[in-house]
């Protein structure tokens, strides 16, 4: 508001000072002392911060204005318009007391000539001090808003902090919980089988002179045990190790979930047929390939999504990555594409790369 404020007082003491070309030399010092007090005390309403010391100078500078427009010069009463905005604006709230206000001057005014320039100015002010008061109101609730979603943004990385602690907490004890599960497993069964095989064989070896049939039952016996026991293991390791399909399709989503949180990329991955069919290297060869055809979108096609498809057929696996790049007209075959032929090959598969509309590269692979 100050700006306004000091453009305004600026255009009307620039009206003054042109407007006492006309005025005669007799009275011109008592204007320019006038314009002088004028200015201080208008100075002094700018520089005080105090709002209690600024109302005292705006009234002074209002009476003093009205008197030096008696009895000096007339036209320093357009000073007052701009108080009067002033004052209406930073310090009365109610309606009918800023219309009293408003009025009032026009009755002290003795010429038409006067009441229009000081109705203009007046006007002209109040239309100034709305539009900066509505911006500010606009700019301070913009800035509520802005403070209030930078406090949720705050609250949301705490919790996505904490949260994320937690996972990793989480994700620790799980390990810690199968760890554990897994020893005493190996403790109760397979220890045990193994140390009662331990027993037996020593007792067989006791017995081995002198009793050749105990001896001979205590080694099948320890046999079974033994074969007991590594069946426990087999049936163990089966259960923990997971599936090939499983893993493979892990793996992909998270490569995929991977490049779009590291660049402005969508994602979406699709899977049908019998998944099982598809191999570990079948599986190793799509990861290395789909990863050579990101690192290649990123690079070149200026993609904003990606979609990764695989159809398992009764005699083919058929894979298929798209973007929405801007593709060429022309596939050049450099090294990447020349790799995941290679790797193709190993399996006897097929690749077909398309770049009409976007990019695209076909996987066939014989079952």
């Amino acid at each position: 508001m100050i700006a306004e404020r000091i453009t305004l007082k600026g255009i009307i003491l620039i009206f003054i000072i042109l407007h006492t070309i006309q005025v005669s030399l007799q009275d011109l010092p008592k204007i320019i002392l006038a314009l002088l007090i004028m200015i201080c005390i208008n100075l002094g309403i700018e520089i005080v911060k105090d709002r209690r010391w600024k109302l005292t100078l705006l009234i002074v500078s209002t009476v003093v204005s009205f008197v030096l427009s008696q009895n000096v010069y007339q036209w320093l009463i357009l000073f007052i318009p701009i108080h009067i905005c002033e004052y209406i604006f930073e310090y009365i709230k109610q309606k009918w007391v800023q219309l009293i206000i408003l009025i009032a001057p026009f009755f002290f005014i003795s010429t038409r000539q006067e009441q229009f320039i000081f109705g203009l100015i007046l006007i002209f002010s109040l239309i100034i001090f709305q539009m900066r008061k509505q911006y500010e109101e606009h700019l301070l609730k913009h800035e509520t808003i802005n403070d209030q979603l930078r406090h949720e943004s705050q609250v949301l990385k705490k919790q996505l902090i904490l949260s994320n602690q937690y996972l990793k907490q989480s994700e620790y004890t799980i390990k810690l919980e199968e760890r554990n599960r897994l020893s005493q497993m190996i403790h109760d069964q397979v220890g045990h089988a193994i140390a009662g095989s331990l027993i037996q064989l020593k007792a067989m070896k006791m017995l081995k002179d002198s009793d050749q049939e105990k001896a001979t039952e205590l080694l099948q016996n320890a046999i079974h045990i033994l074969s007991e026991g590594l069946d426990t293991i087999r049936a163990t390791l089966k259960n923990i190790k997971p599936k090939t399909e499983q893993l493979g399709i892990h793996q992909i989503r998270l490569m995929l979930d991977k490049f779009s949180s590291t660049f402005p990329l969508q994602n979406s991955f699709h899977f049908q047929g019998n998944i099982e069919k598809i191999s570990a290297i079948h599986w190793k060869i799509i990861y290395e390939n789909l990863v050579e055809c990101l690192t290649n979108t990123m690079k070149y096609s200026k993609a904003t999504t990606v979609s990764v498809k695989i159809h398992v057929l009764n005699k083919l696996i058929k894979i298929e990555m798209k973007d929405n790049g801007v593709g060429v007209s022309k596939v050049k075959k450099g090294l990447g594409i020349q790799g995941m032929e290679e790797r193709a090959a190993k399996v006897h598969g097929t690749i077909i790369v398309d770049g009409s509309h976007g990019f695209s590269v076909t996987m066939l692979f014989p079952l």
